[in-house]
């Protein structure tokens, strides 16, 4: 589709091309990542608007479409969005996570969800100097991790174990893999120094060259400005990676508190703090 706008000989205006790279951002995120739908979905629709606007039958707004949920008068990609965008798939794809695996950890979605909470503190900051190289990002190196545990996958440590006291093993799992404890590096660190105490991680340890969350990433150095980590503050940055996630991407159904927590995967470990 952006190979037919950007190939044909058709005048086209920069910010309507804006305007559709952003809703087939949105596309792309909502319904393979949060609706966890098949690959191909909207592939024969998309197709055809590529050939129809290249054959001049379509603008780009056309393309983009109306979205109208009163009347439901839905067309472009906004009726695909309308059609097959479905929170509670995203729920149940969690759940299964939580239960059989590493929760948020193992989310397809997780590295470019971080990566654009990321951007957006960057813009808050009014710093134009990212801090995390999308590439280095992304590639997989041995016993590096470009994503980490704040509290650690093993709290061995007595600074940890104050943290989790009275919670069982699968309880402290759910608790390290909530959205709320995993932060974007921007530089990956070996997995061992994932375990340090919480004023190791903010400050660094000069004789082992580790560098800490104060000259860190943008999310790195918002979570330095925290005196402790625990349940709490686990929970209440939840509550803001979900905040952003609803705010950026426009899901109406999770600006709800009540809905909110149900993401976050925690209710049995506040309960009992």
């Amino acid at each position: 589709l952006v190979i037919a706008i950007l190939s044909s000989d058709s005048e086209y205006n920069i910010d309507e091309v804006c305007g559709l790279l952003k809703i087939m951002e949105k596309y792309i995120f909502l319904i393979f990542k949060i609706s966890q739908r098949r690959a191909n979905t909207g592939d024969s629709a998309f197709y055809g608007f590529a050939r129809q606007y290249y054959k001049k039958e379509l603008s780009i707004s056309d393309i983009i479409g109306v979205k109208d949920l009163e009347i439901e008068k839905n067309t472009g990609i906004n009726l695909w969005l309308v059609k097959y965008f479905e929170l509670n798939s995203f729920y149940t794809y969690l759940s299964d996570k939580f239960k059989n695996r590493d929760g948020y950890y193992s989310w397809n979605g997780l590295s470019y969800f971080l990566f654009e909470y990321e951007l957006n503190l960057k813009n808050q900051s009014r710093n134009i100097t990212p801090k995390i190289n999308w590439k280095d990002y992304t590639v997989s190196k041995a016993d590096c991790r470009s994503i980490e545990h704040i509290l650690p996958q093993t709290p061995n440590e007595d600074c940890w174990q104050k943290e989790i006291v009275g919670l069982s093993e699968f309880e402290i799992k759910k608790l390290t893999n909530s959205l709320g404890n995993l932060v974007p590096l921007s530089k990956a660190k070996n997995s061992k120094l994932q375990n340090y105490c919480f004023d190791i991680k903010k400050n660094g340890k000069n004789d082992e060259d580790f560098v800490g969350y104060k000259i860190g990433s943008y999310s790195e150095q918002k979570i330095n400005a925290k005196s402790n980590w625990g349940i709490k503050e686990i929970e209440e940055r939840g509550f803001e990676l979900l905040n952003f996630m609803a705010e950026h991407w426009d899901i109406e159904e999770l600006r709800n508190k009540e809905k909110q927590k149900e993401f976050l995967f925690l209710d049995d470990i506040l309960k009992i703090n």
